[in-house]
């Protein structure tokens, strides 16, 4: 298992590799740890055999040619919901914007009490799909990720949305009908979002399950010179 555990601005960052292998058999594990399909050179500045092996490497090595991501959240008077957000969002992510519709409660000032280098927008217009427009039109990283700000989209299941991406793919989304009938969503929504979700698929030849979902994850070149419209 592999962790980063260091901030997004520190200039070192630290994996720890749970390992139980004796250190004849490391000398494998790190010498062709891949991080993002990159193969590093570590250095290993502690061991301990049954415990954790700490492998420390310059940000720059992680970073040279290696995608960065952005992630986008709309919000609108989540002040209550943010806590419960934020500070899931891996530490690997290297952009959080958040794009307020003018909240009425203390949205913006909760957003920059939890993450001191959150970048703050303010939708120009009203609705979720400008809001959306707003991030992807100032946001930097070469993936960018949309995430719901009420935590129905878990930000700790993130790196499930950027593999398929680092493989080939231009697009993931999540699903909350995946796996059966979402808990405490009325019956109206579910129905509406079954409705879409089906004309969609018939239109388009697609087997989406859940097209309403706000967890999505995609490249942000394959939007260049295709002009967003809501």
């Amino acid at each position: 298992m592999v962790e980063v555990s260091a901030g997004r601005l520190d200039r070192r960052l630290a994996l720890k590799v749970q390992t139980l292998c004796p250190f004849s058999a490391l000398n494998t594990v790190w010498r062709n740890l891949d991080v993002g399909h990159k193969t590093l050179d570590l250095e290993i500045t502690n061991l301990n055999i049954g415990g954790e092996l700490m492998i420390e490497y310059e940000l720059n090595k992680l970073t040279n040619g290696l995608s960065t991501i952005s992630v986008i959240i709309c919000t609108l008077n989540e002040a209550e919901n943010l806590p419960h957000v934020l500070p899931k969002i891996p530490n690997w992510v290297g952009e959080v914007i958040l794009v307020d519709g003018h909240s009425t409660d203390n949205t913006v000032e909760v957003a920059r009490k939890l993450s001191s280098d959150i970048k703050v927008l303010y939708q120009p217009g009203k609705g979720k799909g400008d809001a959306l427009k707003c991030g992807i039109e100032n946001a930097t990283g070469d993936i960018i990720v949309t995430l719901d700000a009420d935590g129905a989209t878990p930000p700790e299941e993130m790196s499930k949305f950027i593999e398929p991406l680092l493989n080939g793919y231009d697009f993931t989304k999540g699903s909350r009908f995946a796996v059966g009938l979402p808990q405490g969503k009325p019956w109206y929504r579910i129905l509406g979002n079954w409705i879409i979700t089906l004309t969609f698929n018939l239109l388009f030849f697609r087997r989406y399950t859940d097209l309403c979902s706000g967890y999505n994850a995609f490249w942000r070149k394959r939007l260049k010179d295709k002009p967003l419209v809501v």
